[in-house]
C-alpha cells in the first residue's frame, strides 16, 4: 500500500508542478511590439501612391502596390471598384495627414516592418472621411502599399 500512496503523491506533485508552470507562463507578460518613429520613406511611398489613386490611374496603383495587396484582388478588380468609389463619392479635395504607427512583427502580419498611416480627406460628394494607407518593407528595401481604407468621419458627440 505503501508504493500505492508514494506513487500517488509523486503524480499529484507532477501534477502541480506543472499546473504551477503552465500558471507562471501565463503570467508572463507578452513581449510588446517595436514601435519606432514613422519613416519618411513610408510617407513618402504612400503619398506618391495617393497621388496615382487621386489622378485615376488605378492600375498603376495596383502595379505599384506590395504582393500582399495584389493577392488579395486582381487588377480588373481593383480599377472597377476605384472607379465605382469615385463615381459615388467623388474626387479627394484636400488630404491631411493625422498620424502614423510604426509596428515590426504585429500579430496577424506577416513577419517584417509594417507602417499606418492615417488621413483625414474631403471627398467631393461625401465630405471628411478617413483614409488610410497600410505599408509593407519589402525585401528589397521599397516600401509598398499592402492595404488601403476610407471611412466616413464621425466627429465626437458632445455630451
Amino acid at each position: 500500500m505503501g508504493g500505492k500512496a508514494a506513487a500517488g503523491n509523486l503524480m499529484k506533485t507532477a501534477i502541480f508542478t506543472i499546473c504551477a508552470l503552465f500558471c507562471l507562463n501565463m503570467a508572463t507578460p507578452a513581449q510588446p511590439q517595436a514601435m519606432i518613429k514613422p519613416t519618411p520613406e513610408g510617407r513618402g511611398a504612400a503619398m506618391k501612391w495617393l497621388a496615382l489613386v487621386d489622378e485615376g490611374a488605378y492600375g498603376k496603383s495596383w502595379d505599384l502596390a506590395a504582393k500582399s495587396f495584389q493577392t488579395r484582388m486582381t487588377r480588373a478588380e481593383w480599377m472597377a471598384g476605384m472607379k465605382r468609389f469615385r463615381a459615388r463619392y467623388g474626387k479627394v479635395l484636400s488630404r491631411k495627414f493625422k498620424d502614423a504607427l510604426y509596428t515590426v512583427n504585429p500579430p496577424g502580419f506577416a513577419p517584417g516592418e509594417h507602417e499606418t498611416l492615417r488621413f483625414t480627406i474631403n471627398l467631393a460628394r461625401r465630405g471628411s472621411a478617413i483614409e488610410v494607407v497600410f505599408m509593407t518593407l519589402q525585401k528589397n528595401g521599397e516600401w509598398r502599399v499592402s492595404g488601403y481604407s476610407i471611412a466616413p468621419f464621425h466627429p465626437p458627440v458632445p455630451l
